[in-house]
């Protein structure tokens, strides 16, 4: 006997989504709002975490609480850019690997 009729709808997000990171300058707390608070803090807090490790993102500022809310400061993340190298043309050779 299974119940098709009376399923009830997970509330939780799938297990190893994927988590982009914006390009302007977010919180924990914009990140989580984004996810519509379906995610739990950890998870998110362990994501910036590991792509601060990775050089994916870096710390901006502080960011001080909202009159509403009381509390510490929030650290503010921004996405780190990466400069592209100027490809090589056809006048400008590629530098040797020998080193003669």
């Amino acid at each position: 006997m299974t119940n098709t009729d009376n399923t009830v709808k997970n509330k939780r997000i799938k297990y190893g989504f994927e988590l982009t990171f914006p390009n302007t300058s977010f919180t924990l707390r914009d990140l989580r709002k984004a996810k519509s608070h379906k995610v739990k803090y950890i998870t998110i807090y362990s994501r910036v975490k590991q792509a601060l490790e990775d050089g994916e993102i870096a710390i901006a500022g502080l960011k001080d609480p909202t009159k509403a809310r009381r509390g510490r400061k929030e650290h503010v993340y921004k996405r780190v850019t990466v400069d592209q190298p100027p490809a090589a043309t056809a006048d400008v050779a590629m530098p040797s690997t020998t080193n003669w």
